[in-house]
C-alpha cells in the first residue's frame, strides 16, 4: 500500500470512528429524552385528579383511555376547572341521581310494605315470601336507604318480630337475617342491641 493509500485509509477509519462515537451520543441523548417525555406524559395523565383539597378528600388513583383523558383535559381547559373538581362533580351528580331514586322508592312503599307485614293480634311478619325482607328486596329498598325517623319505626315492627320468636332464634342469626337488604353499621348495632336486651329479658 502506497503512502497516499495509507493517509485516505487511516483518515477512513478515523472518520468512521468519530462518526460512530457521535452517533451513540446523539442515540443516548434521543433516548433520554424519549424517556424523559414518557415520564412526563405519565406524570400528567395521574396529574392532580387525586390531590386532596381538605380534609374530607381522601386520595386516590384513576385510570383513564388515552381519548377520555384529552377530552378531560380539554373540558378542564374550556371551563377553567380542575380535572380533580370535574370528576367529584360528575360523580357527585351521580351519587345524588342514586339518592333521589332510592328516597322514592322508600318514600312510595315502606308504609305499605309494613302495613302489608302487620299481622292480626299484634305480630309481625319478617320471613317467608310475603314477609318484610322479602318485600323490601322485590321493591330494591335498602335499610340503609332510610332515614333516622323511617328506621326507628322499622326497628319497633322488627322488635315485634324478633319478640315472637320466643328465644329460639340467636342474636347473631336475627341480624344476619337482613343481610340481603344492606343495613348500615349503626343498624345493625341497634338491631344486635335490641335482640339482646329482648333475650335477656326473656
Amino acid at each position: 500500500m502506497c503512502f497516499y493509500d495509507s493517509f485516505f485509509y487511516f483518515f477512513y477509519v478515523d472518520f468512521d470512528e468519530v462518526f460512530l462515537y457521535y452517533y451513540i451520543i446523539i442515540l443516548i441523548g434521543l433516548f433520554g429524552m424519549v424517556n424523559k417525555n414518557e415520564k412526563n406524559e405519565s406524570e400528567e395523565e395521574v396529574e392532580d385528579l387525586e390531590k386532596p383539597v381538605d380534609m374530607d378528600l381522601v386520595a386516590t388513583q384513576m385510570q383513564f383511555s388515552r381519548d377520555k383523558l384529552r377530552q378531560l383535559r380539554l373540558e378542564s381547559a374550556t371551563t377553567g376547572k380542575s380535572m380533580a373538581s370535574i370528576m367529584r362533580g360528575l360523580l357527585n351528580n351521580h351519587l345524588s341521581d342514586d339518592d333521589e331514586e332510592a328516597r322514592e322508592l322508600v318514600e312510595d312503599n315502606l308504609d305499605q310494605i309494613l302495613s302489608d307485614c302487620d299481622i292480626w293480634g299484634g305480630g309481625f311478619a319478617i320471613d317467608g315470601e310475603d314477609g318484610f325482607i322479602a318485600r323490601m328486596s322485590d321493591v330494591g329498598i335498602s335499610l340503609a336507604d332510610l332515614n333516622d325517623d323511617e328506621w326507628s319505626v322499622v326497628l319497633n315492627k322488627l322488635e315485634i318480630a324478633f319478640k315472637g320468636y320466643n328465644g329460639d332464634v340467636s342474636v347473631h342469626n336475627f341480624v344476619d337475617k337482613f343481610f340481603d337488604l344492606k343495613p348500615s353499621r349503626s343498624q345493625r348495632r341497634d338491631l344486635r342491641a335490641m335482640a339482646r336486651e329482648i333475650l335477656k329479658n326473656l
